[in-house]
């Protein structure tokens, strides 16, 4: 992907991902695509749709917010994003801050491997 394609794919993907707009979340991943979001694992369109509705289970909101993105200079299909997030629960209690990274590992314009970590601990706000 160019630069400016490759942004607009970012803020795209994280941007569904903030709408809990599953289907479309799910369609930024290739069929086969692996996903390990902190530790909770899938493989498949099935799975990474499965990993979506648990985030969401206890939400009401979330926000990335994208603080860098870092390409490959020897691999154009290898990125990695880094940024915070802010969650809701549907408990009342605001998550503010969380710093996360992720690596993405693209094939023909979609996530073929997605690996997140969380960087620093949430913080209720």
């Amino acid at each position: 992907m160019t630069n400016p394609t490759l942004q607009a794919f970012i803020t795209d993907f994280y941007a569904k991902s903030d709408a809990h707009n599953k289907a479309g979340w799910v369609d930024c991943f290739t069929p086969d695509a692996s996903l390990d979001l902190a530790g909770n694992k899938a493989k498949g369109s099935e799975g990474i749709g499965k990993i979506c509705d648990g985030v969401w289970a206890d939400l009401t909101r979330r926000q990335h917010t994208i603080k860098g993105v870092y390409v490959n200079p020897e691999n154009a299909d290898d990125v990695v994003v880094l940024g915070t997030i802010d969650q809701d629960r549907k408990d009342g209690v605001l998550i503010r801050g969380v710093e996360w990274g992720g690596r993405l590992q693209l094939k023909d314009g979609k996530i073929a491997d997605y690996r997140v970590w969380i960087i620093s601990a949430p913080k209720a706000g």
